[in-house]
C-alpha cells in the first residue's frame, strides 16, 4: 500500500526549526500556541526524558526536533505525536511517521543518521532497527545510555 505524505504547512515549519535555533535547542515540542518542553540534550537522552514526562502521550502536539531518524520516530509514533518537523530526518524515519499517518516535514532527508565521528549508523538507530517494539527500544535504550554514564572516561 503506497501512502501519500500529509500536507505541511511548510513556513509555519520553517518557523518553528528557526526557533529551535534561536535558542540553541536540540528538542522542543509546542502544543497549540504553548510550548510544553524543551532541551539543548543532544543525543537519544531527550527521546527517554519526554517518553517519561509525556507517558500519557503527545495527541494534538508538534515535536521540533534537529534529528529524526527511526529511534525516534518510533518513539513519536508510541507517543501519538500529532506532528513532527525535523531539520534532518532519515528515509526509515520518515517512512515510519508517514506509514503512522503522522504529519511530517524535514529540511534534509538521508539514508541514515550517522554516529557523532560520521563513520556509522548511530547506534540507537541500529538497535531501533532491531527492536520495532517501542516500550522494549525505550527499556534498552535506558540500558545504553546508564552504561554511557557510568563508564569511565
Amino acid at each position: 500500500m503506497v501512502v501519500k505524505p500529509h500536507p505541511f504547512n511548510r513556513t509555519r515549519a520553517e518557523k518553528l526549526l528557526r526557533y529551535l535555533d534561536s535558542f540553541g535547542w536540540s528538542l522542543f515540542i509546542i502544543r497549540g500556541s504553548s510550548i510544553i518542553f524543551s532541551t539543548d540534550q543532544p543525543g537519544a537522552h531527550p527521546l527517554l526524558t519526554i517518553a517519561q514526562k509525556f507517558h500519557s502521550g503527545l495527541a494534538g502536539a508538534t515535536v521540533v526536533d534537529r534529528v529524526v531518524g527511526i529511534c525516534a520516530a518510533r518513539v513519536f509514533c508510541h507517543l501519538r505525536a500529532g506532528s513532527v518537523i525535523a531539520r534532518t530526518m532519515s528515509r526509515t524515519g520518515w517512512d515510519l511517521l508517514t506509514q503512522t499517518r503522522i504529519p511530517c516535514f524535514y529540511q534534509e532527508l538521508v539514508e541514515h543518521i550517522r554516529n557523532h565521528t560520521g563513520t556509522d549508523i548511530c547506534p540507537f538507530e541500529k538497535m531501533a532497527l532491531r527492536i520495532p517494539a517501542p516500550v522494549r527500544l525505550l527499556r534498552e535504550m535506558e540500558k545504553k545510555i546508564k552504561r554511557a554514564e557510568q563508564a569511565p572516561p
